[in-house]
Order: C-alpha cells, then sequence, then structure tokens
C-alpha cells in the first residue's frame, strides 16, 4: 500500500530505493525492541521522505506530514514522517534551518527507531553516526546561502540533497551530477555555460540564467518564475521536465530530444523548439520562431499563440485546441493532427499538405489548404483548396467544409 502511495505521488524513483533500504534498517533494529509496533515502523518507515514528491528541501518533512494525514494515517504515522530529520531537531535549530517554529525530536520508539535507520542509509548504503552528524552540523551553522563561484570549474559536482539560495554561479560547469537540489533568487552569468548537467530531483524558482546550454540529460526538472535569456541548446534530453512562468530569448533549439513534458506559462523567442519531444503539454504559451514542434509525438497546446513558419512538420498525434497561429505552410506532412477551435493568420497558406487523419475545426477562415490525404477540415471560410499533380489523395477524399457556403 505504501508503495503504491508513493508512486501515485510521483515520488522520485531513488527516494523510494532510499524509503526501502530505511524501511529494511528500521525493521532489523526493531527487532530489539519486542513492544515496538513493527506494522507502525514499517508504514513510517516507508513514507518518511514522501514530502520529497513536492521538494528535496529541509520542509519536506513537514510536507510529508500533511501528505500521509490527507491518505488518513493516523498521528502515529504523521510525527515518525515529521520528526526523521536530522536525529531530531530542537526548536532553535528548527528555526536556523526555515522550519514552522517547533520541536522534531522523535518521541517514541517507533519515531525513534525510523530517524536513526534513517540517519544510517544515505541513497541506499548505510554509512555510520559520524558520517550523518556532520551532515547536519553543516547544514544548520553553513547554510548554503549568499555563496558566489567565480572562476574554475565544477564548483558543486557529484552531491545529493542540496538546498542553495540567493546565490551567483560565475564559473564553468558549476553544477553537475547532483541528485536531489532546490535552487531559489539564484543568477547564473554568461561565464556560467553548461551548468547544469546530468542532475535529477531539481527544482529551480525565481532564477536568472544568462549562460548557454543549461539543463542537459537530467531526470525531473521543475522551474518556476525562471527568466533564461541565451535559450541556446538548454533542455536537452530531460526525462520529465515542469515549466511555469518561464521564458526563454534568444539561442537555437530548446527542448531537443526531451520527454514528458509538462508547461504552464511560457514566452519564447528561441528558435526551432520542441524538436523530437514525446509525452508533451503546453498551456498559455507564446512561441515565436519557425520550425517549432518538429518531428514531435504525443503534443497538446492548449490556449497558446503559435507564430512562425513551418509549424509542427512531420509530427504525429498532435492536437491543438484554442490557438492562434500564424506563418506559412503550417502543419504539413502529419499523421492524426487536430484542432479544436483555432485560428489563422491570413499567410497561413498551404496548410496540411500531406497530411493524414485530420481532424480540424477553425474558427474563422484560412487562406489555403494544399494536398490533404485524409480526414476532415471545416473552417467558417476556406480561402482556396489547392490539388497539384502530386497529391497523394484525389480531391474528396478528405472532407473540406466551408460555413461560409
Amino acid at each position: 500500500m505504501e508503495l503504491k502511495i508513493l508512486k501515485q505521488e510521483e515520488t522520485p524513483e531513488n527516494v523510494i530505493e532510499h524509503s526501502k533500504a530505511v524501511c529494511k534498517k528500521a525493521m532489523k533494529i526493531a527487532a530489539n525492541f519486542k513492544d515496538a509496533d513493527k506494522d507502525l515502523i514499517k508504514k513510517g518507515a516507508l513514507l518518511h521522505d514522501i514530502g520529497r514528491s513536492k521538494t528535496h528541501g529541509i520542509t519536506h518533512a513537514v510536507e510529508g506530514a500533511k501528505i500521509v494525514r490527507e491518505y488518513g494515517y493516523p498521528e502515529e504515522v504523521q510525527n515518525i514522517v515529521e520528526r526523521h530529520i536530522g536525529a531530531g531537531l530542537s526548536e532553535d535549530e528548527a528555526i536556523k534551518l526555515g522550519l514552522p517554529k517547533k520541536s522534531y525530536i522523535p518521541q517514541t520508539i517507533e519515531e525513534k527507531i525510523v530517524a536513526h535507520a534513517d540517519n544510517l542509509i544515505s541513497g541506499t548504503k548505510e554509512v555510520d553516526v559520524d558520517f550523518d552528524i556532520a551532515k547536519w552540523k553543516r547544514k544548520i551553522d553553513e547554510p548554503e546561502e549568499d555563496i558566489t563561484i567565480t572562476d574554475g570549474e565544477s564548483g558543486i559536482k557529484c552531491c545529493q540533497n542540496i538546498e542553495c539560495h540567493h546565490s551567483k554561479f560565475y564559473g564553468k560547469y558549476p553544477w553537475w551530477h547532483v541528485d536531489g537540489s532546490l535552487i531559489t533568487d539564484c543568477y547564473f552569468a554568461p561565464e556560467s555555460r553548461s551548468a547544469i548537467w546530468y542532475s535529477d530531483n531539481m527544482v529551480m524558482k525565481d532564477c536568472t540564467i544568462d549562460g548557454p546550454k543549461f539543463f542537459r540529460e537530467m531526470k525531473n526538472l521543475d522551474l518556476e518564475n525562471v527568466n533564461i535569456t541565451d535559450a541556446d541548446e538548454t533542455f536537452w534530453k530531460v526525462d520529465g521536465l515542469k515549466l511555469k512562468n518561464v521564458k526563454l530569448h534568444d539561442g537555437t533549439y530548446p527542448f531537443m530530444f526531451s520527454k514528458n513534458i509538462y508547461v504552464d506559462g511560457l514566452e519564447s523567442d528561441s528558435k526551432y523548439v520542441f524538436q523530437y519531444c514525446r509525452n508533451v503539454e503546453i498551456h498559455n504559451a507564446k512561441i515565436t520562431t519557425k520550425d517549432s514542434f518538429w518531428e514531435c509525438e504525443n503534443v497538446t497546446v492548449y490556449d497558446s499563440e503559435l507564430n512562425g513558419e513551418y509549424l509542427a512538420w512531420h509530427s504525429k498525434n498532435i492536437k491543438f485546441v484554442r490557438c492562434h497561429i500564424s506563418g506559412e505552410q503550417p502543419l504539413c506532412y502529419m499523421d492524426h493532427v487536430t484542432l479544436e477551435d483555432c485560428t489563422f493568420d491570413k499567410e497561413c497558406d498551404r496548410a496540411f499538405e500531406d497530411c493524414t487523419n485530420i481532424d480540424a475545426q477553425i474558427k474563422g477562415s484560412i487562406t489555403n489548404i494544399k494536398n490533404p490525404i485524409s480526414g476532415r477540415i471545416e473552417a467558417d471560410e476556406v480561402g482556396s483548396v489547392t490539388y497539384t499533380e502530386f497529391a497523394k489523395a484525389p480531391k474528396g477524399v478528405c472532407e473540406i467544409t466551408d460555413k461560409s457556403k
């Protein structure tokens, strides 16, 4: 049951594996205490890091307690989840770490066992107590805030579970191979090119990025209120990308080969965005470039403005809902393209060339349709329909309805 809940909450896979290792260690410790509630320990150990589905910061314990409460777990499980951090934190220590003002010291034997087991597991490997004491002393005495990393390379590399606030990065490759990180209110200078690669389970908020080639070969990346002024070759091969209120400027080929993408609020004038992407859902975007959404599969775009020539060529299973489209020759060489209540600028000519399985409902007029193969197209007004000697299906196979006639 608990593993099912972890997956339902989209807990990162590495966190689930860590939780299983903590559970195994906790049950081994519990065997020495005949009065300990083994079932309670098992549930608490498996769920102790469920809050990392929301944040990898120190507040994951508080968030986790909220989640298990919503699933109806009793207060005993909630307390195990909330009090497992740092083998127990006093009220003063909690304040230093930005937690709500209260004590997080384990009280019951079950709480103590899970907290101790968690301290003895780093990732899925056992460590000693001195390792954990040193880790938490650094977090309390030396918070990673107001840091500037200047010249050199690879300032932060091969790390786990890092929070960074109000900091500046100028050197090359400052954030590689980091698993679990929260970055807020930070600045990445032009010199910090290729800054964040091979780093999974990252949340970034309220940041400005002036360097190119960010975010490569990553899993579970979440950006909110981020401004990227040089988006050249950014977001390559990212699996699990969430964007909210993000701006991209300049550069070429953002999002290349990425998959499982959710966007709510995107403004981009970067060239050739979303090529070779899979499983994409976009809301409230303004995208200005030619050749967007080429060679894509399983894409749905809602309530967006798409400006530029040659939209979505050679793609399949593409759906646009309440979108405005401009630029010549949109939507060609596609399979299974759906439009619901979309509008077109008058320069949108030669649309739907060599498209199969079209299902298009167009509000207003469309200037020209050329050589569609199959499906149906309905518009308030169709300027003209062209069938050339190179058409792959005869006129009439694709049903075209001009509602003005």
